[in-house]
């Protein structure tokens, strides 16, 4: 009988020990993995900061050519006769991410649809069309022909700048879904003050 309880005895110990020894190492394994998830998050922002900076001033071709809706070919100088706020998505880009903007945008320039626009890589240009017209959203849209050459742009990321008559990239900002209290106010900011005001860039 007393064999019988020390072997369940030593059983318990022995039971409790392993159990004790895998949590300390999934415990640490996920310390790791957590350690390397934030890394990768932070070297991804200072990436996106870096590209940020160098796209905000970026100075775009006024010959660049763009293809509208209405089949006509034009170049971006005829898009800017007073500052416009300009979407840019290329092809890889959340779609889901385009919606939201676009509903975002449409509570502040309802009735200044002149005033903003949509720039979209050809491939994603047809899809995004489709996107706007099931809306209802009335802004223009065009598909580039020539590359912006905006830093930026060669990320999967869409982003919001302010076009006018240089025809440098200003303003810029990257939305994120997660928070769209900051887009709200972007959007708010540019509205009042160059959009309503039209006060000079």
């Amino acid at each position: 009988m007393k064999n019988k309880e020390r072997y369940l005895y030593l059983s318990t110990i022995i039971v409790i020990t392993l159990i004790s020894f895998i949590g300390k190492s999934n415990f640490k394994r996920d310390i790791q993995l957590l350690e390397e998830t934030n890394k990768l998050e932070i070297n991804n922002i200072k990436e996106s900061n870096r590209i940020e900076l160098l796209s905000e001033d970026f100075e775009l071709d006024s010959a660049g050519l763009v293809y509208s809706k209405k089949s006509d070919t034009i170049s971006l100088s005829s898009l800017s006769n007073h500052p416009k706020l300009i979407l840019y998505h290329n092809d890889n880009s959340c779609g889901v991410c385009i919606d939201s903007l676009l509903k975002n945008v449409a509570k502040f320039f309802s009735t200044e649809t002149q005033k903003f626009a949509v720039l979209s890589a050809p491939r994603s240009y047809r899809d995004v069309l489709v996107q706007m017209t099931n809306s209802n959203y009335a802004y223009d849209i065009y598909s580039i022909i020539t590359d912006l050459g905006v830093p930026l742009c060669n990320q999967n990321i869409p982003f919001l700048f302010l076009l006018d008559n240089d025809f440098c990239v200003k303003c810029l900002f990257i939305p994120n879904r997660g928070e769209p209290e900051r887009t709200k106010q972007y959007l708010d900011i540019i509205y009042k003050r160059f959009i309503n005001e039209s006060i000079p860039l």
